[in-house]
């Protein structure tokens, strides 16, 4: 199931950037929201589902995601 709600949601990502092409503000909000949507993600798994905390190496791993995004964003 956690598969599928990737694709989807990879897929949306997707058809979002798309249907917003080189709009800068429009792409700014597409890209902030899949960052935010990392970082809510573990923060409602912290807390409602009582997960610990990611490791080192995993903070660094969403960093980059965010970043990349963001640099993604900045670059396009």
């Amino acid at each position: 199931m956690a598969v599928l709600a990737g694709v989807l949601a990879t897929s949306l990502f997707y058809y979002a950037l798309a249907l917003v092409g080189n709009n800068a503000p429009l792409l700014g909000a597409v890209e902030a929201t899949q960052s935010v949507e990392l970082l809510a993600t573990v923060a409602l798994e912290v807390t409602l589902l009582s997960a610990p905390l990611p490791s080192l190496i995993s903070w660094l791993g969403m960093a980059l995601v965010v970043l990349g995004i963001g640099l993604y964003a900045r670059l396009r």
